[in-house]
């Protein structure tokens, strides 16, 4: 529902739509939980775990990446309102510099209260050149000249 609700307001405001990658879905799903586990609530732990640790822990290699965070909420649609009327969550959800998106949650506490933790992510993935096999498996061996232990500038 988050994904669908995302993508409204994205062609709202003239943006293409985000697909759903289930990597993406898993590294929220990660960093939801973290934060319900470890009870806090932001984009880096306390022990300093960035929010790009979650993408590569997951295995989503980005050329770029964005997150959104809410806490508190139990319906979809609300917490897309209120993303939406704070500007710097509005602009990941209708920057055109993403095109894949993953959502996560987690049931947990915060500060005593029973809570329900949701974790939004963005991405663009690289491209990742494709490397070609050598023609050749042998491989030249040259004697290298002796070189001096100290260099001076």
């Amino acid at each position: 529902m988050v994904v669908d609700l995302t993508n409204d307001e994205r062609a709202e405001n003239s943006a293409q739509p985000l697909r759903r990658n289930s990597t993406l879905d898993a590294a929220a799903k990660m960093k939801a939980e973290h934060m319900a586990k470890n009870e806090y609530f932001s984009h880096f732990s306390p022990a300093g775990v960035s929010p790009w640790h979650w993408f590569d822990e997951a295995g989503y290699v980005y050329a770029h990446a964005g997150e959104n965070l809410a806490i508190h909420f139990t319906d979809s649609s609300e917490v897309v309102e209120a993303w939406m009327k704070s500007p710097t969550h509005r602009q990941n959800i209708v920057s055109g510099l993403y095109t894949e998106i993953g959502v996560g949650t987690a049931k947990g506490k915060y500060e005593g209260y029973d809570t329900v933790y949701v974790v939004q992510l963005f991405g663009a993935p690289a491209v990742v050149p494709v490397v070609k096999e050598p023609e050749s498996t042998e491989v030249a061996v040259a004697e290298p000249a002796p070189t001096p232990a100290v260099v001076t500038p």
